[in-house]
């Protein structure tokens, strides 16, 4: 099989190349014209003028990981734009290929700010069968791009997006580092008390499930949306200490009311920020185990452990 996979040279991208390379399959890394020349076997560019035959050539199936995300601050139209050039326009595109051409899988990795989680914050989880119902630019970007994906089911190709929440990993991107950075700081930490219940999901666990899902890439019947998140939930509390243990040092946490910490971050103006802290995200991924035969390996708090140690070990 010959594999094509887009934004190869981000997170989920990199890793991507390289669980692929791995399985034996062949890796085109395909990165947009000035990215930077990558160390891997065939790289081709996403094309400025709109055709994309060539950028399949010889391709059985396609894993799109570019996209525009983690952007914030400025102006709010431009954002807009940018989030509808880089995640709408260029899946529509590229599944506009695919349908013309002789791939026969689309895998598109999306977000499960698709599904605009805020709303969905207890019970057994967000799952699919809720309706999507994105409040950011950014995740009416993925909702609608994902639309694309999803009709070359009905043409005889599989098209799959999967809803990831935060990918951690080394080399992670976006609120990650930001997190580790937090636990990093030499500082006892309020978080002793917080018990909220968020659903992760590890980067190996992502690319082991693209891996299972490529090998059933013939049948298009498993087309559609689904939601993937490592096994169980953790929260704040016990992400912190997961971190600090990967750097060989203690917890560090100090008991303290999690509504009053919420609430000082939204009076200040940083609601996002808060919500990202202390609210509640659980992921139901119960239907993409169903559909492919996969459960996630890893843990959570081992692996971030891991990854943080890995990282200071550099």
């Amino acid at each position: 099989m010959k594999v094509l996979v887009t934004g190869a040279n981000g997170f989920a991208g990199r890793n991507l190349v390289r669980a692929i390379g791995k399985r034996g399959w062949e890796v085109v890394s395909c990165v947009r014209q000035g990215g930077g020349s990558l160390s891997c076997s065939e790289l081709r560019y996403l094309p400025d003028d709109g055709d994309y035959s060539g950028l399949l050539r010889d391709v059985d199936a396609v894993v799109h990981a570019a996209g525009v995300a983690h952007q914030t601050g400025g102006d709010a139209t431009i954002l807009a734009e940018a989030f509808r050039c880089g995640n709408v326009e260029l899946t529509r595109s590229l599944a506009d290929a695919v349908a013309l051409s002789e791939v026969h899988a689309l895998i598109h990795i999306s977000s499960i700010a698709a599904a605009g989680y805020t709303e969905f914050s207890g019970g057994d989880g967000l799952s699919e069968s809720q309706q999507a119902q994105p409040k950011s630019d950014y995740g009416k970007s993925k909702r609608e791009a994902e639309q694309f994906v999803e009709n070359l089911g009905e043409i005889g190709k599989l098209g799959v997006n999967l809803r990831p929440p935060l990918i951690y990993g080394q080399g992670a991107r976006g609120n990650w580092p930001k997190l580790v950075k937090l636990a990093e700081s030499s500082f006892v930490l309020p978080f002793g008390s917080v018990s909220n219940r968020r659903s992760f999901l590890g980067i190996e666990n992502l690319c082991d499930l693209v891996i299972g899902i490529l090998e059933q890439s013939q049948d298009h019947q498993k087309s559609g949306t689904y939601h993937v998140a490592d096994e169980g939930v953790v929260s704040l509390r016990e992400v912190v200490a997961a971190v600090r243990l990967g750097l060989d040092r203690k917890p560090g946490l100090l008991p303290f009311p999690a509504a009053i910490l919420a609430g000082t971050l939204k009076c200040m103006g940083r609601a996002t920020m808060s919500d990202g802290l202390f609210a509640d995200l659980v992921v139901d991924g119960s239907k993409v185990k169903a559909a492919f035969a996969w459960n996630p390996v890893k843990s959570t708090l081992k692996e971030m452990e891991c990854s943080v140690r890995a990282l200071a070990d550099l």
